[in-house]
């Protein structure tokens, strides 16, 4: 047993935490069919226990009264999966959700059940990556094109009010008052005053320790989704001179979305959700954290329950008192690659107990006799970790592909899943190419051979 810089840090953390028994709990999941991706989450504020949705598959409303089994209340279905909404605000009888290269979309929640959609609006082929609106405006994150301000006054008929630049990659706008908050990718934090809605003002900035993906304020404070960098707190009580005052990584991952809850912030972390006591905003300090099945990509909290955007699932927790033991493994997926049939490659997964009671690995499993594990069972003091190693030989040509199943005492993952492969040969310098045939976005079918002794660029992507 082994502990990392990692693992020291939250030995200090737990010896300090002032709520050191605060967990995140699961307390129902629900999967749509037509939900792709879901990017996004928000408490509607105008109706008790709704929460809104946005992603691939539209604008969803949902019922949570009951929080254990969520209820599709209405859903805005834009007709295409090439249509998605990255990002949404829905107050009163009106939504509006960015939609990227499709524009900004202005949808009728009169009747939550049935959402429909008043007009789409979009000026010189912008991208829309987030909204946020105040009285007659609206304004939208463009990216390197800066930010856009829409007359709303009739959703109808929106029509272009203003727009500013000066801005390095706007991702995410928020309104305080009447300030607006942009954040600026590696820009950090712009404020600008609201005095003249339509023509908003620069008034302060700040730099942050990453990339500024989401703000959110609250009493004068500013939480910023700073990416790789974790999380930075701001003080913005004075708008025109803001300050850094500190900021938190874990280090289990990129934060990209945040929620806060009183003296509690939730960092959206891909692979979990962390809780993290912000009471003292000098010293922010992590509470708890859980993992999440898919991908953690938006969130939202009140009154001590989180509600998650995980990809394909619409997942519920409650922060609440627990003691027991709390696994998280690293890497959560794994290609060992490929050496040469029957020779052998390791990879150390590392098992972290990030709960308050003693784990107990009772047992570790590969469902493919190509991975094999070198021990199977450890015992892991709260705050510590150690590490299992995988031998992957492959005996046969191509990827092979298994789960390597870890089995302990955690309540409410009693068996994870690692999902790991290899054996894919690779090819070298100098080898021939191997043919083959594929469709263009046009439906024009190529193959290798049409383009011998011509310099070939193969660009493979995916939408997120």
């Amino acid at each position: 047993m082994r502990c990392t810089a990692v693992c020291l840090q939250l030995l200090f953390l737990m010896t300090t935490l002032t709520f050191s028994q605060d967990e995140l709990v699961p307390n129902g999941v629900v999967t749509f069919p037509f939900f792709a991706e879901i990017l996004d989450s928000e408490i509607y504020p105008d109706a008790d226990d709704v929460v809104y949705q946005v992603g691939v598959g539209g604008f969803m409303f949902l019922d949570v009264s009951t929080p254990g089994a969520p209820v599709l209340m209405g859903r805005y279905d834009p007709g295409s999966i090439w249509i998605r909404f990255y990002n949404g605000e829905a107050k009163g009888d009106l939504a509006l959700g960015a939609a990227l290269e499709e524009g900004l979309y202005l949808l009728d929640i009169s009747n939550l059940s049935n959402p429909t959609l008043r007009t789409t609006y979009q000026w010189n082929n912008w991208n829309y990556e987030a909204v946020v609106s105040q009285g007659d405006y609206a304004y939208l994150a463009a990216h390197v094109n800066g930010v856009e301000v829409v007359n709303i006054s009739d959703p109808d008929n929106p029509f272009h009010a203003d727009s500013f630049g000066g801005l390095e990659n706007a991702w995410d706008v928020f309104i305080d008052g009447d300030h607006l908050y942009v954040a600026d990718g590696p820009g950090g934090i712009k404020i600008y005053s609201l005095n003249n809605p339509a023509t908003p003002s620069l008034v302060g900035s700040v730099l942050t320790n990453g990339s500024a993906r989401e703000v959110t304020v609250v009493n004068g404070t500013a939480y910023v989704a700073s990416g790789a960098a974790g999380f930075d707190i701001v003080d913005v009580s004075n708008p025109s001179n803001p300050q850094l005052l500190s900021n938190y990584n874990s280090g289990f991952g990129i934060i990209n979305h945040l929620a806060v809850d009183g003296d509690v912030v939730f960092a959206a972390t891909w692979e979990m959700v962390e809780a993290v006591d912000v009471s003292d905003l000098n010293n922010p300090l992590l509470l708890a954290t859980e993992d999440t099945p898919d991908r953690a990509m938006g969130l939202a909290a009140e009154n001590g329950r989180v509600y998650v955007s995980d990809w394909l699932r619409f997942r519920v927790f409650d922060f609440t008192d627990h003691t027991e033991p709390d696994i998280h493994i690293k890497p959560a997926i794994h290609d060992f690659g490929y050496q040469g049939d029957n020779v052998p490659i390791e990879q150390e997964f590392q098992i972290f107990n990030l709960g308050e009671s003693t784990l107990n690995l009772s047992d570790v499993s590969a469902n493919n006799s190509n991975f094999t594990l070198q021990s199977t069972q450890a015992t892991i003091p709260p705050g510590e970790e150690t590490v299992i190693t995988a031998t992957f030989t492959p005996s046969t040509a191509g990827t092979i592909f298994s789960q390597l199943v870890f089995t302990s005492d955690d309540p409410d993952e009693a068996t994870k899943e690692v999902t790991v492969y290899g054996g894919q040969s690779r090819l070298s310098i100098g080898d021939v190419a191997p043919g083959f045939t594929l469709d263009d976005l046009d439906g024009n079918t190529h193959t290798l051979d049409q383009y011998n002794g011509k310099v070939v660029l193969l660009a493979f992507f995916a939408s997120w």
